[in-house]
């Protein structure tokens, strides 16, 4: 007889069935603790530990407003998804942000930035943009990485915004997101990224399940 699983693996592999029915969304955030222990019918401890499993085996991430899971990358093949022909790229380039955004950053008419691109591509559907995210020069000028990546620019692999905030928690900063609905394009959302100072990392502009 094949032994039960620890109850929080259960948990875990749950949690996991969650984020695996939301993969087109971008960034997705799970719910509060205590309402997956009330879904799943556990104790509060038993979903922390499993959200501390879903974090060593990097599925998920947390920082001060909650836990998100990792931006994964949707192969063909895989799942619904693989019979949609769906896919997702990535795209990180050095280039002068809309004069909207160079305002919020109070950068210079023309100075550039990094900008990050996630685009979904689904069959022989025109490629839909499903995230843009603008970093800000104070983060470029705080994070080494970021600096190195604007020298290797045109290398093939690019670097999703799972790694990009690793490499910001490497830095030493502790950054916390602001979203608010737009106001011009229904399912979508502007987040702002602060970090433990009130400085403005990154502005992104997110579709939560589709693309305009």
């Amino acid at each position: 007889m094949t032994p039960a699983l620890p109850r929080y693996l259960e948990v875990a592999d749950k949690i996991l069935g969650l984020i695996e029915e939301q993969k087109g969304a971008c960034d997705l955030r799970l719910p509060p603790e205590r309402d997956l222990a009330e879904e799943y019918g556990v104790h509060r401890e038993t979903v922390r530990r499993a959200l501390r499993h879903l974090r060593a085996r990097r599925r998920v991430y947390g920082d001060h407003d909650g836990t998100y899971a990792y931006a994964q990358v949707i192969r063909p093949g895989t799942g619904v998804a693989g019979l949609l022909g769906m896919s997702v790229s990535c795209r990180l380039r050095y280039e002068a942000p809309p004069p909207d955004m160079a305002k919020l950053f109070l950068c210079a008419p023309g100075d550039a930035t990094l900008v990050h691109r996630r685009t979904v591509h689904m069959g022989g559907a025109p490629p839909a943009p499903v995230a843009t995210t603008y970093l800000s020069p104070v983060l470029i000028a705080e994070v080494p990485r970021l600096r190195q990546r604007i020298r290797q620019i045109d290398e093939p692999r690019q670097p999703d915004l799972r790694e990009i905030h690793e490499w910001i928690l490497e830095a030493g900063l502790r950054p916390s997101r602001y979203d608010t609905p737009s106001r011009i394009r229904s399912k979508w959302t502007r987040r702002r990224v602060v970090d433990q100072h009130g400085r403005l990392l990154s502005v992104a502009d997110l579709c939560r399940g589709g693309a305009d």
